[in-house]
């Protein structure tokens, strides 16, 4: 995707002090003034991975500010499993329902531009999580998905059609059972904004008639 605007020597020097580990040093900077607070955040908080072992209580505290979550810009959703609670079906995603009042204010606070998902089973997602991944992140640039299993093609074809500013996408083993998408979902004539497209173990007819549309040129 578009790289970013470039980086003020404030941001150069939080990359380069984080990197020597000097992370209290890091820390005091946010008190010197308003540009040395806000390249600490860009840089701490700039990316965000949610997994079964998030710490959720945790990460409660630290992104409940509306000070911290306009700075996130790369989420990341996995649902691989390291301890699974033998309780819980790999199937339920119960913690990823559990993050759904995060998930929601980082999409109308934050302007992600990098989302990854992969390890979901769709069914799994309750219906408020799946509206809320659908139409809260049309912004982003970048799309990495794999490892999904749909109940069926429509599920799969809302999803990618969520995200129409997209210029680079990594797609890899998207399942689904049935064919029940519409027309309308294969019929796009806008301009495809993809300067990447990388399919891993994801090429299917679907996804090639999702690329085409009914656009005159790509």
């Amino acid at each position: 995707p578009e790289k970013e605007l470039n980086p003020t020597y404030y941001d150069v020097l939080v990359c380069q002090l984080e990197h020597m580990g000097l992370r209290k040093e890091v820390s005091a900077l946010q008190a010197v003034n308003r540009e040395w607070c806000h390249a600490v955040r860009k840089y701490r908080f700039k990316s965000l991975v949610l997994t079964p072992e998030t710490d959720r209580h945790q990460l409660f505290e630290i992104y409940c500010s509306n000070y911290v979550l306009p700075y996130v810009r790369h989420l990341s959703i996995s649902g691989e499993w390291v301890s699974r609670p033998p309780h819980e079906s790999y199937f339920e995603h119960v913690w990823f329902s559990d993050l759904l009042p995060l998930i929601k204010a980082i999409g109308e606070c934050s302007p992600v531009e990098y989302m990854n998902i992969e390890f979901i089973c769709w069914k799994g997602l309750t219906q408020e999580l799946r509206a809320c991944l659908v139409d809260n992140f049309t912004h982003v640039r970048a799309l990495d998905i794999c490892c999904i299993n749909f109940e069926n093609s429509n599920q799969l074809l809302r999803l990618l059609n969520s995200f129409p500013h997209v210029q680079y996408a990594r797609l890899g083993d998207l399942r689904h059972t049935t064919y029940t998408h519409v027309r309308s979902q294969l019929a796009r004539v806008e301009p495809l904004l993809l300067s990447e497209l990388r399919l891993e173990c994801g090429y299917t007819g679907l996804l090639m008639d999702w690329l085409l549309g009914q656009r005159v040129a790509l």
